[in-house]
């Protein structure tokens, strides 16, 4: 949980950057750019971007909410794994990634996968009022950068 109030601070911010209405073009820099800072490869840094995309779009999550949570979670690190036995990318539990059928050791997999755990939990709690995500973005200024 804690991990999870850190990322949408961090999200937060980025979301920023979106909020007027930036292309898609405009959002994959910004998120292949922080991945960089991770990832001295650039495939591997434009692979995890355009997984991010494709999870954001399918899944209609915001994909700067995926890129800090991820940040939060694995710094972009494909082999991360947490002394608890989070896998991967999104570090995905054993027990969710199987409730949610996915293999947490594919990359893209576990990208997706960490994409639907997040949006249930946003649907989860879209109805607490002020501690909800919706309420938070509603409620923000808007910066352009």
């Amino acid at each position: 949980m804690r991990n999870f109030l850190i990322a949408l601070m961090i999200s937060f911010t980025l979301l920023n950057v979106s909020a007027s209405k930036a292309n898609a073009a405009e959002v994959y820099e910004v998120i292949f750019q922080e991945i960089s800072h991770y990832n001295s490869n650039a495939q591997e840094s434009s692979w995890i971007a355009a997984a991010i995309m494709h999870a954001a779009d399918t899944y209609k999550v915001h994909p700067l909410l995926i890129t800090a949570l991820m940040e939060v979670e694995s710094r972009f690190n494909f082999k991360a794994l947490s002394p608890a036995g989070a896998i991967g990318l999104m570090q995905l539990m054993p027990d969710t990634a199987k409730m949610i059928g996915v293999n947490p050791y594919k990359p893209l997999e576990n990208i997706m996968g960490g994409t639907i755990y997040l949006k249930n939990q946003l649907n989860r709690f879209a109805g607490y009022g002020q501690y909800s995500l919706t309420y938070w973005r509603r409620t923000m200024p808007v910066r352009r950068l």
